[in-house]
């Protein structure tokens, strides 16, 4: 535990006096993570996979501010799904707007959300965002994770409209357009997962605010099982074909994860917490404070030892090796 509170202090003293380089430089990393996972899952423009076009667009997003790089990211994801099927491109652009709104009226603090959920449900783990959301984050933020959601299934029903029939035409354009927001609309997957994130995120939330010892670990563990419980019942009762031990294994290292984001973030030390009572001229007030896990970092001592200079005399040499002995046992 020592060591994990001396690295941290560590990197934060790092990242503080660097942060004007180190943050352009993990929004790049995450920029080009972003665009290579959208080539993989849409890739339908062959041009957008060009290295130089990557480094290119990942460098603008390390300097836009956040609501920018959701709205560079949605371009994208436009100009894939363009490629694979131009008219139903607009109805994506369509959602893709009310998104906009939503997110740019409610949760515009929280934008990388809506980025990073399609990436957290294409590797199994959408609940290391709600958790995170409930633990360092207001209610409000359920909203990102509902848009990111709803972006996933969006082109999961685009990819699967798409496909059938060899393509969309002028002749069945009005049939393609009915396909996409039925296939869109009555996955069943969608709302299931969609609510159980949203509870999450609020019991999650509920959970760490209460007074209570070691709150966080509490509302991981609620949360986590809470998640797990719905989207199993809700499988069960709504006939929705899913991967039980994927979900089982995501949601464990979602839960490994966010305690350990948490324990970087936001220390407590349970064993140290103090009862404090003041007053003012209309309260009494009641505070209950526990102090963040502080360690001093251990201080390295480098002894030097003069090296002496080699004689045939005897009597020097034992001179020497006298002194070393003594410096040792000091």
């Amino acid at each position: 535990m020592t060591k994990l509170l001396v690295w941290r202090d560590r990197l934060r003293v790092i990242y503080r006096d660097y942060e004007v380089l180190l943050r352009p430089l993990w929004k790049f990393v995450l920029s080009l993570i972003v665009l290579i996972f959208m080539n993989q899952t849409l890739g339908y423009d062959e041009r957008l996979k060009n290295g130089i076009v990557l480094v290119v667009v990942s460098l603008i997003s390390a300097f836009v501010p956040p609501a920018g790089f959701v709205l560079m990211m949605a371009m994208l994801a436009l100009v894939h799904a363009y490629a694979l099927a131009s008219l139903l491109a607009l109805p994506v652009l369509g959602v893709f707007l009310v998104l906009f709104l939503l997110f740019e009226r409610y949760v515009s603090a929280y934008s990388y959300v809506i980025v990073l959920m399609p990436l957290a449900m294409f590797f199994h783990i959408p609940l290391l965002p709600a958790l995170l959301l409930g633990l360092m984050a207001e209610p409000v933020g359920a909203v990102s994770s509902f848009c990111g959601m709803v972006v996933y299934f969006l082109f999961e029903s685009f990819k699967n409209t798409a496909a059938l029939g060899g393509g969309v035409t002028l002749d069945n354009v009005m049939n393609s357009y009915q396909g996409l927001m039925e296939e869109f609309l009555q996955n069943k997957a969608m709302p299931l997962y969609l609510a159980a994130v949203t509870v999450v995120v609020l019991i999650v939330y509920l959970i760490r605010r209460l007074a209570v010892p070691h709150a966080f670990l509490i509302a991981v563990l609620a949360g986590t099982v809470l998640f797990l419980t719905i989207l199993l019942i809700g499988e069960l009762a709504l006939r929705v074909e899913g991967e039980p031990l994927l979900l089982l294994l995501g949601s464990l290292v979602s839960a490994g994860l966010a305690m350990l984001i948490q324990f970087i973030a936001l220390p407590l030390d349970y064993s140290r917490i103090e009862q404090i009572e003041f007053s003012d001229d209309d309260y009494y007030y009641y505070v209950k404070a526990v102090p963040k896990m502080q360690v001093a970092a251990p201080k390295v001592r480098v002894k030097r030892i003069n090296a002496q200079k080699i004689t045939n005399n005897t009597a020097d040499l034992y001179e020497t090796l006298q002194q070393v002995s003594s410096e040792k046992k000091e």
